[in-house]
């Protein structure tokens, strides 16, 4: 309580430290000028690197994303989502990925990013695998990704 009045505050500090290294990772990835096939490529890359180095972080920062307070938060960053939503939008137009709603692939592109994050200790068991078996599989799937989005 000496630097924190309650549990939640310090729960706050933790959350935010937590995400806007990630946050600002992606952010720097999202608003370059490289092409959009290298930026795709980097964002898995950068994601799933830093996921990896901190695997408990994603499940900290889905379940303190679930407070009101924390979502009315980060309405500020829907600009940057939504100018990157355009710019996907803009690849589609040109024929360089499927057609559809910018927004699901974007849902896409972060469910087949972070679900084997967050399932990790199921997969561990169900797969027989141990810690570096399952970080080898993740390294291979950033390729994987790739390839699926851009066949």
């Amino acid at each position: 309580n000496y630097y924190f009045r309650s549990r939640d505050s310090l729960f706050d500090q933790v959350f935010n430290e937590a995400q806007e290294a990630l946050v600002n990772m992606l952010d720097e990835v999202i608003e370059s000028d490289m092409p959009f096939k290298q930026k795709i490529e980097n964002l898995i890359s950068v994601f799933l690197k830093e996921t990896m180095r901190y695997p408990y972080r994603e499940l900290f920062i889905i379940t303190e994303m679930n407070r009101n307070d924390v979502i009315d938060s980060k309405k500020a960053r829907a600009k940057k989502v939504i100018a990157f939503l355009k710019q996907i939008e803009f690849e589609m137009d040109k024929g360089t990925i499927r057609k559809m709603n910018p927004r699901h692939f974007t849902l896409n592109l972060f469910s087949l990013m972070a679900y084997p994050l967050v399932t990790a200790p199921l997969n561990k068991i169900l797969f027989g695998m141990n810690d570096d078996e399952y970080s080898e599989l993740l390294e291979e799937r950033k390729k994987l990704i790739f390839e699926t989005i851009f066949p």
